[in-house]
């Protein structure tokens, strides 16, 4: 996970209310972000900190009852500014399937953050790409004999599975760009 992925999960989730760092912790390792993104701690902080620097956002000391003050964590117009910057950015395609989609999907999160415009930049790129890996795992299993590379039934099945996972990408990322 990039630090651009790791900005935009955080400005994203200050966009729905402030939150004291524990609440953002939580909200990472909730039911549906933990499939897809992880952040230590001590990310999360160094993070804020470095937020709270650049006036991306605002800390607030809050009294607790028996516990030690907390801050609780504010967006401001720059970070909404820069959150809508981040998700309008492209994903850098790795090459490796699984890091690309979680790449993809940090951002599609808060798809709800930028325009249609705007958003069909960062999808199109991507689905080109899983376009052009569809092709290639095709073409890979039509000419596998032509080169006397044989597989088992069982090496075919997976690898259909492959390319079934891809043409499934394919069609969130049409059914996406059409929201």
């Amino acid at each position: 996970m990039t630090k651009d992925e790791i900005d935009i999960i955080i400005l994203g989730l200050l966009m729905n209310g402030p939150k004291h760092g524990y609440q953002l912790k939580q909200n990472v390792q909730g039911d549906y972000l933990k499939h897809f993104v992880s952040i230590s701690v001590g990310s999360l902080y160094t993070r804020l900190s470095k937020f709270e620097a650049e006036g991306l956002i605002e800390g607030k000391l809050e009294p607790q009852d028996k516990m030690p003050d907390r801050t609780v964590y504010y967006i401001t117009k720059a970070g909404k500014k820069r959150l809508k910057e981040l998700v309008a950015t492209p994903v850098d395609i790795s090459g490796v399937l699984f890091l690309d989609m979680n790449s993809f999907v940090t951002h599609a999160i808060f798809f709800d953050h930028i325009g249609k415009k705007e958003r069909i930049g960062v999808i199109e790129p991507y689905y080109s790409h899983i376009q052009a890996e569809i092709k290639h795992a095709a073409v890979s299993q039509a000419t596998s004999a032509m080169h006397g590379i044989t597989f088992s039934n069982l090496e075919m099945h997976t690898l259909g599975m492959g390319k079934n996972i891809l043409e499934d990408i394919a069609r969130y990322l049409e059914e996406l760009r059409d929201l």
